[in-house]
Order: C-alpha cells, then sequence, then structure tokens
C-alpha cells in the first residue's frame, strides 16, 4: 500500500487554513467537561468527516461508469445494481454500485469496476484491508479488532473481519507467483546492504487435524458456560514441526534492515521454501552484485538440504560458518 506523505499535505495553505478555522469552530461546539470527554468526542467527528468524505468519493465514482467498459481489453455490459456495504477503517458505508457481465458470453465471469478503481478488496477500503492482512500475520482478527477499536477505529465485527482476511489471504496465495515477480522487479536492496543471511529451520505450531474414528478423545477444555451453537466435528490439537525460512539483509554490523519470512506446513516438501528464498537472493544480486550471502550449516543437515546446492542457486558471493547459536559468520 502506497504511503501519504502528511507532511506534504498538511503543508498546503488553504488547507491549513481549513484546518485551523475547523479546530476553532469544534472547540465551541463541543464544550464537553473534561479533556478525556473532547478528546474523545473529536476522535468520533474525525472518524465522521473521513467515513462520509469516503463514502461521497465511492458513490460519485460508482455514478461515472458508462453501460459499456472496456476492462483489460475485455468488453463489458452493465449486468446488475445493488446496494453494497463496504468497510473502512473509520466505519461502514452504504453504496450503490453495478455489476458488469462480460459481452458475448452467456452466464459470462462478472467484475464490479468500483472496487477495481478504488482498490476495493472482499468489502474493505485499502486501509483496512491492508491493517486486516497485516495484523493477520501478526495474530488474530478478535485481538485486532480490540486493537482497532482501542484505537477508536470504527470496524466490521470480527467474523467479518476474519472471513475478510481468509479470502484476501486465499487471493494472495492464487496469485503468488505473478505476485513475487511483480515485487522483485520492483524492490531493491536497502542502500546499505552488505550481506544477505539466509536461514531455513524448524518450530513446533498447533494442527487442528480430524480425529480418526477409532482413535479416543483427548481431554477438552473446560467450560464454564454452556456451548449454544452446534458442536463441531470431532478434532484434535497436536503440535507439528513446521519449516520457516528468513532472508534476512543486513548492514556491515550484522544489524537487520529488512526481512523476507516463509513458511509452511509440517507435511510439505521445504525445498519450495528455498526455490523462493533463492529467487530473492538472485533477484538481490542482479541489482547489487557486490552483495554477500550466508546461509545456516545447521539448518541444512536439519532439512536434509545440501550446502552446496544452496550455495549454487543463491550465487553465494562469501563462505558462512555457524556458531553454537546459529550465528553466522561471512568472510
Amino acid at each position: 500500500m502506497d504511503k501519504v506523505h502528511s507532511d506534504e499535505i498538511l503543508a498546503k495553505p488553504e488547507l491549513r487554513a481549513f484546518l485551523k478555522d475547523a479546530q476553532k469552530r469544534l472547540r465551541q461546539l463541543l464544550p464537553l467537561t473534561s479533556f478525556a470527554q473532547r478528546e474523545g468526542a473529536l476522535l468520533a467527528v474525525a472518524n465522521e468527516l473521513v467515513r462520509g468524505a469516503l463514502c461521497d468519493d465511492l458513490r460519485e465514482v460508482s455514478s461515472s461508469f458508462a453501460d459499456e467498459l472496456l476492462i483489460d481489453g475485455v468488453a463489458f455490459r452493465i449486468h446488475q445494481q445493488a446496494t453494497v456495504t463496504y468497510h473502512g477503517l473509520a466505519g461502514s458505508m452504504d453504496v450503490a454500485r453495478a455489476t458488469f457481465r462480460q459481452v458475448g458470453v452467456r452466464n459470462g465471469p462478472t467484475v464490479v469496476p468500483l472496487e477495481l478503481e478504488c482498490g476495493l478488496v472482499e468489502h474493505a477500503t485499502p486501509a483496512l484491508a491492508y491493517s486486516i492482512t497485516h495484523g493477520y500475520a501478526q495474530h488474530d482478527m478478535r485481538l485486532h479488532r480490540e486493537i482497532l477499536e482501542a484505537g477508536h477505529r470504527h470496524t466490521p465485527s470480527r467474523t467479518t473481519m476474519e472471513r475478510m482476511a481468509q479470502r484476501i489471504a486465499g487471493r494472495a496465495v492464487a496469485t503468488e507467483a505473478r505476485i513475487e515477480k511483480v515485487l522483485r522487479r520492483t524492490e531493491s536492496p536497502p542502500a546499505e546492504c552488505f550481506a544477505i543471511v539466509i536461514g531455513l529451520d524448524r518450530t513446533s505450531t498447533a494442527m487442528v487435524e480430524d480425529r480418526p474414528a477409532n482413535a479416543p478423545p483427548k481431554p477438552g477444555p473446560k467450560r464454564t458456560k454452556p456451548l449454544k451453537r452446534s458442536p463441531p466435528a470431532p478434532f484434535d490439537v497436536t503440535w507439528r514441526m513446521a519449516y520457516v525460512g528468513t532472508v534476512c539483509f543486513v548492514d556491515e554490523h550484522g544489524e537487520a534492515l529488512a526481512s523476507y519470512r516463509y513458511a509452511s506446513p509440517a507435511c510439505d516438501d521445504p525445498r519450495s521454501l528455498v526455490e523462493h528464498m533463492t529467487a530473492d537472493v538472485r533477484s538481490a544480486i542482479r541489482k547489487n552484485p557486490a552483495l554477500r550471502v550466508g546461509s545456516f550449516r545447521m539448518v541444512h543437515q536439519k532439512c536434509g538440504i545440501e550446502p552446496a546446492k544452496v550455495s549454487r542457486r543463491s550465487r553465494t558471493l562469501g563462505s558462512c560458518r555457524a556458531g553454537r547459536r546459529g550465528s553466522i559468520g561471512i568472510t
């Protein structure tokens, strides 16, 4: 997601004049008793201002499309109108928009030009979609929603956010190869990068697995309240050794500047991770041939991957040695 430079926007004289007048008016309209109440009220007003402005933008873009459009060289014709709820960090927005169906194809594919034009993903604005995907990689959506609400954000329900996260992740996995190629072409190693360190290891991960019909059940969690929904199919939570891979760009002092992380379940072949990691290394070396590459020898033994193969694929420009704790030395 492209970052907006707020300093450049706020430097405009006309915008600074508007903000100064708005601040004065808000202080007059919100004569609350305490500073905490005023802060909460101002944040609520700011959310509503942002939500209303974004809603008007979406409605204006939605009404600007013609009845026939050319999308990626393919003709589409307006198919059906509907009012849909889109979600953002400042609240939900009801927008009337149309779907378009491919011309000349019976029951052909449909698209929503509004979502393509504005970057809406799974009924989420770009900012909310980025927040959800970033949070989904860190923790569960229940905790992420609590964090957003603590920051005075108006978010959809936890189940809606969970559904968005899973669908966005599914679409990202389906287009993984194309996305990675684009990213590797556009991204460059940090300017201060001296070397690349790659590592592949295993870590214990809780996996939900179907319980065999003849297997005895494991002790379940103790409930203090009765279960109100239908009980799920029998399952067990088993700890498996999943694979994790890291491509880390470091400076001359060994401090990390940027990291790419990969993971796969225990049932997958770790060589698939190596392919992604070495592709990152190849791309970085093409842009900066002076970079050195180090890798963990102990990881090669643990995962059954030959160091020579990894070095050859990565075009290693230096030899490396692993210490007791897995530290890397590049010479």
